[in-house]
């Protein structure tokens, strides 16, 4: 199984969030961490798609929880998912929220109701 750890690469960075640093005791391959790396945008958003995959597969799960305090896989996988949910928040990968401008199109095609493009706008 291929193993680095380096906190100058991206690869390095996800391995430090998860964590991940220990060879002897690793959870991902680098291979696997490419991948998240690929998917995400950032080491923080690919650490919770890492911790997302980790709540959902057992064998992992079985061996971190060997290895960790918790005394289910269900409440590992519970605190996971949350864990990958707040670093989502924080690394701006959640909702996204913000305004439009009046001239956007995205704003001028919105119709709260179904209407034809050629009716009239309602005004109340």
């Amino acid at each position: 199984m291929a193993f680095t750890y380096d906190l100058t690469t991206s690869r390095g960075q996800t391995r430090l969030l998860i964590p991940d640093t220990v060879e002897a005791a690793a959870l991902f391959t680098d291979s696997e961490i490419d991948w998240f790396l690929s998917q995400e945008t950032t080491p923080k958003l690919a650490a919770a798609l890492a911790w997302e995959i980790l709540a959902r597969d057992r064998s992992k799960l079985a061996a971190m929880v060997t290895l960790g305090q918790y005394s289910t896989r269900e409440q590992a996988a519970k605190d996971l998912l949350e864990m990958a949910r707040a670093v989502r928040a924080q690394a701006g990968g959640g909702l996204q929220t913000g305004t439009l401008a009046a001239n956007d199109d995205k704003f001028e095609s919105y119709r709260p109701e179904w209407r034809s493009p050629d009716d009239d706008p309602v005004v109340e």
